[in-house]
């Protein structure tokens, strides 16, 4: 029988051989072959030739107090740049202005544009730059950001560790050393008004020395209801005269009324933290352990009985 495996391993043994010599024979050599064997890659870029601009700062939507802003911008594929501003005042009266314009040799790149804002013919109001490229097929994709410009900002947030709440505030202070000093914070005073819009006599009103930036309405000094209350802070100027308001929503909830979240899945009504989890996780790996050993013991002194 194992003659028999033998000789059929070996005559399926010889076909191989036969047939590789075959193969190899028929492939046409580097010399005779008229096809040849390289194969040249060829790598095609596509490029894109469209006109694009865009404004990477400042953010759209941004509040500020500074006057003293930059304006970044990018360009592709465009011959002209041009920066466009428009403001709206307070009072609600419309200004455009021509800030730039840039010729760029239809390239790419970056430019950056510095504006003071306190200038004469800009000031305090509600902004839309605007930015235009011009190419070889015409006019590009235009780009805008809106912001705000306004004598004082503010925020109002919860101190994690004390449970207060501090009213930040953003805004130039009056320099008494500046004759002219226009537009510049003298006098803060700060308001605060109930869900009806009733004052908190209790919390009003607070007064705020220029340069201080971090004020703490003290609601947890008192025995006020949970609700939304509005926090309304006034900027003066050096003579008085009022300069902007501002006004700020902050919901206070008194720290025993606020729900404890579940934290767990199947026992989530029981609040058990990972802590908790780690250390009965560990408890139980002992136990099981210990009854394992103690187990394992019994066994051995029956077998040595038996034995």
């Amino acid at each position: 029988m194992k003659k028999t495996q033998k000789r059929i391993f070996g005559f399926f043994g010889l076909v191989l051989v036969v047939a590789t010599t075959f193969l190899a024979a028929s492939l046409p050599s580097s010399e005779t072959s008229a096809i040849s064997t390289v194969t040249d890659t060829l790598t095609v870029r596509v490029v894109s030739s469209a006109a694009d601009v865009n404004i990477t700062s400042p953010e759209s939507g941004m509040v500020t107090a500074g006057a003293e802003q930059t304006f970044k911008l990018n360009y592709a594929n465009v011959n002209t740049v041009t920066l466009f501003l428009t403001k709206t005042d307070l009072d609600g009266t419309t200004h455009t202005f021509t800030l730039a314009v840039y010729n760029t040799d239809y390239g790419t790149g970056e430019k950056v544009y510095n504006i003071n804002l306190q200038d004469a013919e800009y000031g305090y109001g509600e902004y839309v730059i605007r930015l235009q490229g011009e190419g070889t097929t015409g006019l590009a994709d235009e780009d805008s950001v809106a912001f705000s410009y306004y004598p004082i900002v503010a925020e109002a947030t919860e101190d994690e560790s004390t449970g207060e709440t501090v009213l930040s505030l953003d805004y130039e202070a009056y320099d008494p050393s500046n004759p002219d000093g226009t537009g510049e914070v003298a006098e803060i005073e700060i308001n605060v008004y109930d869900e009806n819009g009733n004052l908190v006599e209790e919390l009003s009103p607070i007064k705020v020395t220029p340069p201080e930036t971090n004020v703490v309405i003290p609601f947890n000094d008192y025995d006020l209801p949970n609700g939304t209350y509005t926090i309304k802070t006034i900027a003066f100027d050096k003579d008085g005269d009022e300069l902007y308001k501002s006004y700020v929503n902050h919901v206070i909830r008194k720290r025993e009324d606020i729900p404890v979240p579940n934290t767990g899945g199947l026992f989530g009504a029981l609040n058990i933290s990972r802590a908790d989890y780690l250390i009965t996780g560990i408890i139980v790996f002992l136990l099981t352990g210990i009854f394992g050993a103690v187990f394992i013991a019994k066994r051995q002194k029956k077998s040595s009985r038996r034995r």
